[in-house]
Formats: structure tokens, sequence, C-alpha cells
């Protein structure tokens, strides 16, 4: 078995623009922290890390309408979300790695 984590981004914590000079330059004392980024497998065996939307109904589709209370089917087969470690199969890991992630 092997551990796939999703990439992460180093970013900066949110600083609310109506905050004083001297609030925002105390958030240069802390250094950035990470981002994880999620990642979904689709059911062509691909990967993305946009969020893929749902199968909906046709019908409801071209008239656009979706019924309330009714969960359409989802687009994908996994997600991974990142920050988070996961233990993969070795199948499963050689098709991230064909894909550009990187597993362990």
């Amino acid at each position: 078995m092997s551990t796939f984590t999703p990439p992460t981004d180093p970013i900066v914590g949110p600083v609310n623009p109506d905050s004083s000079g001297n609030e925002r330059r105390l958030m240069g004392f802390f250094p950035p922290s990470d981002r994880g980024r999620n990642v979904w497998k689709l059911p062509d065996g691909t990967y993305t890390e946009q969020q893929p939307g749902y199968l909906a109904d046709v019908e409801f589709a071209h008239q656009g309408n979706m019924p309330w209370g009714v969960f359409p089917t989802p687009s994908y087969d996994i997600v991974y979300y990142g920050g988070h470690t996961y233990e993969v199969s070795d199948e499963e890991a050689a098709s991230l790695v064909a894909a550009g992630y990187t597993v362990a």
C-alpha cells in the first residue's frame, strides 16, 4: 500500500481589508501556512483539481429545473481532500503518478 497526500499551496493568512496599519503589519510576522488542494478522480480515470459538477437528468437540464430535495448523481468516483493523507492501492498509486502527482 502507498500513501497519497494531495498537493498544497503556501498562502498567508487572510487579513481583514478594514484592518489598521498595525494589524496588517502583524501578519508579516507569521509564516505562510499551507492550503490543501482537492483532487477528484473522474469516471474516465483522469484526475482534476477543478471541482466537477453533478450529473443531472438531461430533461431537467434543458428546462433549467432541478427538483428540490433530490440529490443529483455526482460526476466523480473519488475525492482526495487536501491536507489529508490517504492509503491507496498500488494500481491507484500508479494512476496518480501517471497523472503527475507524488505518491509515497
